[in-house]
């Protein structure tokens, strides 16, 4: 929760934060449901943490399912 607080907090280094695309995951990174000790809980939380963040969440392929 620290890292995401500190994340969003950056916000005012941007002159419209309601603008970027907060995502998960992508095909540069280790998908986040395959990293080690996650659960489908862990992924709910993520994906109800994606879509309600300011922005514009970015699925990625596979994320929706």
């Amino acid at each position: 929760m620290q890292k995401l607080a500190a994340m969003l907090s950056q916000d005012a280094l941007y002159p419209h934060p309601e603008r970027l695309t907060p995502f998960i995951d992508n095909h540069d990174q280790i998908r986040f449901a395959r990293e080690p000790g996650e659960s489908l809980p862990a992924n709910k939380l993520a994906m109800t943490f994606l879509l309600t963040v300011r922005g514009m969440p970015h699925l990625y392929s596979g994320d929706e399912i």
